[in-house]
């Protein structure tokens, strides 16, 4: 099938794609139809039919790159100065993807490339003036010129004896060359030019997972279990954010994802404790309510402009702090798993945002992102009496025709418990669309539908009610009312 764009005269052959299960599955097409929403059915003969969905390609899956990975968990991303994408493979190495000739190397089992890391479980990459700093699980870390494939292995005894950590999780370096190094003991700084290292004692016995520059040039670390510190670089100064004694006033999470900083705002994702915001002239940090990320694990947090993109365990989501409005993006909406990774992901310098999850890498421009602007139709699909399902042909029915099309229902008295089942009429990300309903004047306020879309009642007194449905898309676009009298 050939698609052909009428804006810009380009086009594109859609092949079958055997391999991919959310490719086309048949080369012989016979129909083509585009629904209500712009979503494209297509009939093959062999392959029976398959749907395109009006917001489907929003992301870059590379398929061929994803396919080239020895492994499949992205567990860290770091750009070069070529532009090139070097990605930390957690269950086999290091690969290296040149985006200019599509073209990847691995360096690990089986490796193409000139040097192999000490294990092939990584956890952090880094890649700054030539040299690649690699986190390693059991194998501490290792310093790697990527030019001449000489590779350095630094371990728990490398600089003495248990002056350092083997499981290596963060890295940042700053304006002296100072490398800081968070692991599963806490915090550490080596000195690239005399090769010294020495602990941070004020950060120890924690997993430090995060290290960022904020406003100033103050350091922030996120811990796991010990909750966000701050080193002020002008005073030396530490200072711990952290819900320490059970009758604190400031109840702060304690297990800390990642940070971001943008311009004055510094963002904190949380385990389970959804998104906070450090406040500097209060010097506090508070929560942002956003209901959608509370009890989520936010794993990374990528500023740009007005937005937040953000990673978690449930999906991509993009947070606009300024308008307090939200969008969610699942593997409904192209992405490869809703499951990512800790604090892997960037934005390049051509502004390209990669993120890593558990089954490879997205990649997505900000501005080629589609949004579904059609609202779901709604209707009423099931009605029951007395816990029992009732259509026309059922014997003593009030219903003369189908409840999807009946507008007006008269029940006896003897049916004090009835419900109603409803639906949204869409095929274009069904899980994120949303049901409201409302029996008026029985209830004066919306009531968010349930796992079952069925709104329940029992014991009303006689009267005339009016039942009102309405359905909204993944955008939080809500439709027209629907309407059922009795």
């Amino acid at each position: 099938m050939f698609v052909y764009s009428l804006t810009d005269n380009t086009s594109f052959h859609l092949q079958a794609d055997y391999k991919n299960r959310h490719g086309l599955n048949d080369e012989s097409i016979e129909h083509l139809y585009v629904d209500r929403e712009q979503g494209l059915w297509i009939s093959t003969f062999y392959g029976g039919v398959n749907y395109l969905s009006p917001t489907s390609g929003n992301f870059q899956r590379h398929e061929d790159i994803n396919s080239l990975v020895n492994g499949h968990v992205i567990s860290s991303i770091s750009e070069d100065g070529q532009g090139n994408v070097w990605m930390g493979i957690e269950d086999n190495g290091v690969c290296l993807w040149n985006r200019r000739e599509q073209a990847l190397t691995n360096y690990g089992k089986n490796t193409e490339g000139a040097f192999r890391p000490s294990a092939d479980n990584v956890q952090a990459i880094l890649w700054d003036d030539g040299m690649l700093y690699i986190g390693l699980s059991g194998k501490g870390m290792d310093i790697v010129n990527p030019t001449t494939g000489s590779l350095r292995n630094y371990q728990s005894n490398s600089f003495g004896p248990h002056t350092f950590d083997n499981h290596v999780y963060a890295f940042w370096k700053d304006r002296k060359k100072v490398l800081w190094i968070g692991t599963s003991r806490g915090l550490f700084l080596l000195d690239i030019r005399t090769e010294s290292i020495r602990p941070v004692k004020e950060i120890t016995d924690t997993k430090v997972n995060c290290i960022t520059e904020g406003t100033g040039g103050d350091v922030w670390i996120s811990t796991l279990g010990k909750g966000v510190f701050r080193y002020k670089t002008q005073t030396g100064q530490w200072k711990q954010y952290a819900h320490l004694q059970p009758d604190s006033s400031v109840r702060y999470p304690n297990h800390i994802t990642t940070l971001a900083a943008e311009a004055q705002d510094l963002y904190v994702g949380t385990q389970g404790n959804g998104l906070w915001e450090y406040n500097a002239r209060t010097d506090r940090f508070s929560p942002i309510a956003v209901p959608e990320l509370e009890g989520k694990y936010i794993f990374r947090i990528l500023p740009h402009g007005q937005n937040l993109w953000i990673t978690t365990n449930k999906g991509l989501f993009c947070y606009t702090p300024a308008s307090q409005t939200l969008r969610h993006y699942t593997s409904e909406d192209g992405l490869r798993s809703n499951q990512f990774k800790v604090n892997s992901g960037l934005q390049t310098k051509d502004g390209l945002f990669i993120v890593g999850g558990v089954n490879g890498l997205n990649a997505f421009y900000e501005s080629d992102l589609r949004t579904n602007g059609i609202v779901p139709n709604v209707a009423c699909t099931h009605l029951y009496l007395r816990n029992r399902p009732t259509d026309p042909h059922t014997d003593g029915s009030p219903l003369k025709e189908s409840i999807t099309h009946t507008r007006h229902l008269t029940l006896r008295q003897s049916d004090l418990q009835f419900a109603i089942r409803f639906a949204t009429l869409s095929y274009s990300n069904t899980a994120k669309n949303k049901i409201r309903y409302r029996l008026e004047p029985f209830e004066k306020e919306w009531q968010p539908a349930n796992e079952a879309n069925t709104a329940v009642y029992t014991n009303l007194p006689a009267g005339d009610y009016v039942f009102h449905l309405q359905g909204s898309n993944g955008n939080g676009l809500w439709g027209a009312e629907r309407t059922l009298a009795r």
